[in-house]
């Protein structure tokens, strides 16, 4: 679990309007001088596996924080299609977009249950934000396996997705 003064520091990563930009490594310094830990990628990973393995959505919100402040790669991959599977968490829109900036052709199934799932705690967003990231996260990934997902998701009876997936083939 991340501790209340991890979390105080993984906090200091988030951008926030009016403010610099957070250096990034100042917070790898103030990390590895209170917790003495590695550089930001591999502590990325390791809180993010920590956060699975304990289910702890606070967790998995902050350790994605970090993922995406230091990288995210095939390493990521697991943790983040076990995510994508998963309803304990509400950060399947992060996960979706992870998935596509990785590019591995393994997610598409995954990516396609996400276009068209909504989870309960996201019910009120008629602008299916998960599901058009989704969408954009297969069009990123541009394999065939993702081309016939979209292909799929084109007829989708959700006019959003829909619509999204039509105008991502027409840019392939």
């Amino acid at each position: 679990m991340i501790s209340s003064e991890q979390r105080r520091l993984i906090l200091q990563l988030g951008q926030v309007p009016g403010r610099p930009k957070p250096d990034k490594s100042v917070f790898l310094q103030r990390w590895g001088v209170l917790f003495g830990e590695e550089e930001g990628g591999p502590l990325g990973l390791r809180l993010l596996r920590q956060a699975v393995d304990a289910k702890s959505q606070v967790d998995v919100e902050l350790a994605l924080m970090v993922c995406s402040s230091f990288g995210y790669s095939e390493a990521h991959l697991a943790l983040l299609l076990l995510l994508a599977e998963t309803d304990w968490h509400h950060s399947h829109e992060d996960v979706a977009w992870m998935l596509g900036i990785i590019g591995n052709a393994k997610a598409v199934p995954d990516l396609v249950h996400l276009a068209t799932w909504v989870p309960d705690y996201l019910e009120w967003d008629d602008a299916r934000a998960l599901g058009v990231k989704a969408v954009w996260s297969l069009y990123k990934i541009h394999s065939d396996s993702a081309r016939k997902a979209l292909e799929g998701l084109a007829v989708d009876p959700n006019e959003l997705i829909s619509k999204n997936a039509k105008e991502r083939l027409q840019n392939w």
